[in-house]
């Protein structure tokens, strides 16, 4: 019983120091994870005399649930810690979106002048149509 109560102030201490989302994660697998220390507890559970195992699994229990509990209360926590410090200042520039860009026509008629100016011809532009009058 001693064991469980150790674990539960260690818990708590670490989890309440945490001060990021990613050690937190690290914190909830160390203790409620498949091969965490509450895992561990139950496992000992064989080892309990019979007339003291239904205590032992109702503390461990107890345990499992105000550690969950302890988990997403710092959770939530840091989740609203990160948010105010990422908050947006509206008095800051947009960023401005690209305005567009040529048209496919275009870019090919860029090209090819390109490819016909390095022969040396020149690109001439007039009315395509020529009139008599």
């Amino acid at each position: 019983m001693d064991k469980v109560e150790k674990i539960h102030q260690k818990a708590t201490t670490e989890i309440n120091t945490v001060g990021d989302l990613s050690k937190l994660e690290k914190l909830k697998i160390k203790y409620l994870g498949r091969h965490g220390e509450i895992n561990k507890l139950l496992q000992n559970i064989k080892s309990v005399s019979n007339d003291h195992k239904k205590e032992y699994g109702q503390k461990i229990n107890q345990l499992k649930n105000k550690l969950t509990e302890i988990i997403d209360l710092r959770h939530q926590k840091l989740i609203t810690q990160s948010e105010k410090s990422q908050s947006v200042d509206i008095s800051m520039p947009g960023t401005q979106t690209p305005k567009g860009c040529l048209h496919p026509i275009t870019i090919a008629i860029q090209e090819i002048t390109a490819i016909f100016s390095k022969i040396g011809f020149i690109r001439m532009s007039y009315s395509e149509v020529e009139w008599e009058y």
